[in-house]
């Protein structure tokens, strides 16, 4: 289901970048890759693996990020990240 989502979703984000300029990373991208990558960091999780996520985990890892309870967080980061 998980593969499904991420398919439509990559496709829904390719149909609307048919000019270059819109194929160009924007400030919201950067700021998004770099809350995943500081969340995996902060778990003890490579950063590196942030190119290889699926839009899923990424959207995964970005709302787990926020819980306040930081053992269960990075319970939760592992698990998307891992694909558990």
């Amino acid at each position: 289901m998980k593969r499904i989502l991420t398919v439509i979703a990559a496709s829904a984000t390719l149909a609307g970048a048919t000019a270059p300029a819109a194929m160009a990373q924007d400030a919201e991208v950067t700021m998004l890759t770099g809350k995943v990558f500081r969340a995996l960091r902060d778990c003890d999780i490579d950063g590196n693996m942030v190119d290889s996520l699926t839009m899923a985990q990424v959207a995964g890892i970005t709302i787990a990020s926020d819980a306040d309870d930081e053992s269960e967080k990075c319970q939760r980061i592992r698990a998307i990240a891992m694909d558990e």
